[in-house]
């Protein structure tokens, strides 16, 4: 289980999001959680890496 913001059934972290600049929303979480965390968005769940080291991790 990744670290997460809890969400509402269907549209998950969907209105947690910023309307105006929704990427600082993202910049906000990684503080929050770390380089890897998962988001789920109408009903799809995602895997954020934030991080070159993250990446290079979940590809190698």
């Amino acid at each position: 289980q990744l670290p997460h913001y809890i969400g509402w059934p269907v549209v998950g972290n969907l209105f947690q999001m910023r309307k105006e600049r929704p990427e600082l929303t993202f910049a906000d979480w990684v503080k929050d959680l770390g380089p890897v965390f998962s988001v789920n968005m109408l009903d799809q769940e995602f895997v954020v890496l934030s991080s070159l080291d993250a990446i290079y991790e979940a590809l190698v």
